[in-house]
C-alpha cells in the first residue's frame, strides 16, 4: 500500500511542509504511547511470574533488510496471558546504496521504518533462552532520493533471546531474529527502480528488562 507524499507541492510552501513533517512525528509518538498503554495491565502478571524477563524492555538492534543496513530501537511491553504474549514497537533508520541520476559515484540514501507487532512466546530452555515468533505491520518512509511514496506492508520473524544467566532476576539479554518483510518498495527515483527493504531480514541486538 502506497501513500503519495506530494513533495513538490509541499516544498513550494515551507510552512505546510513542516506541518506535514510534524504530523508524521506525532503519529510515531502515538504508536509509542499505544504500546506502553497496552502493557500497563500486564505489570501485575509480570511481577507475579517472578521473571524479570517478563517486564517492559528496551533494546538496540542492528539489521539487514534484504541488502540494506539499518539500526534502531525496540520497545517491548510486559508479557501477559501466562507470559505468552507481548506487543512490540520498533523504529529503524536504514540506508540504500545506489547511484543518483545526476551522480557518477554511489552514495547511501536513508529510509525510516516503524514496525508494530504481536509476539507469541513458544517456550523457554532452562529459563536462559526464549523462543518466540513475531508478526505485524511495517511503515516504510523513504528519502526523496529513493521514492516519493510511503509504503505499508507486513513482516514476520522467528526470534531467539539469550539471557546472561538463568537467574529469574536477570535483566539483560542478546537476541537474534530471522524472517521476512513484504512491502511494495521500489526506488523509482534511482535508475532501474530497484526494490529495497522487502525480502529476507536479519536482526541482532541487546535488550534490557526494567
Amino acid at each position: 500500500m502506497r501513500a503519495k507524499k506530494n513533495r513538490t507541492r509541499l516544498d513550494s510552501c515551507p510552512a505546510i511542509y513542516h506541518h506535514a513533517d510534524n504530523m508524521r512525528r506525532m503519529r510515531v509518538l502515538f504508536l509509542v504511547v499505544l504500546v506502553a498503554s497496552a502493557g500497563l495491565p500486564a505489570v501485575y502478571a509480570a511481577e507475579a511470574s517472578g521473571l524479570r524477563s517478563s517486564d517492559l524492555s528496551l533494546g538496540f538492534s542492528l539489521n539487514r533488510f534484504q541488502d540494506d543496513f539499518a539500526f534502531g530501537l525496540v520497545l517491548t511491553s510486559p508479557y501477559y496471558y501466562n507470559d505468552r504474549l507481548a506487543v512490540r514497537l520498533s523504529g529503524n533508520m536504514g540506508f540504500v546504496e545506489g547511484i543518483k541520476p545526476d551522480d557518477t559515484e554511489s552514495s547511501w540514501m536513508p529510509f525510516t521504518t516503524v514496525k508494530l507487532g504481536l509476539i507469541g512466546q513458544g517456550g523457554r530452555i532452562a529459563q536462559a533462552i526464549r523462543l518466540y515468533g513475531e508478526g505485524g505491520a511495517i511503515l516504510l518512509m523513504p528519502d526523496s532520493d529513493l521514492s516519493d511514496d510511503d509504503v505499508v506492508g507486513g513482516y514476520g520473524v522467528f526470534g531467539f533471546e539469550f539471557f546472561m544467566s538463568a537467574d529469574p532476576s536477570c535483566p539483560s539479554s542478546y537476541f537474534i531474529e530471522l524472517g521476512g518483510i513484504g512491502v511494495d518498495a521500489k526506488a523509482e527515483n534511482l535508475p532501474g527502480s530497484p526494490t529495497y527493504v522487502t525480502g529476507f531480514s536479519t536482526s541482532v541486538g541487546f535488550r534490557y528488562h526494567f
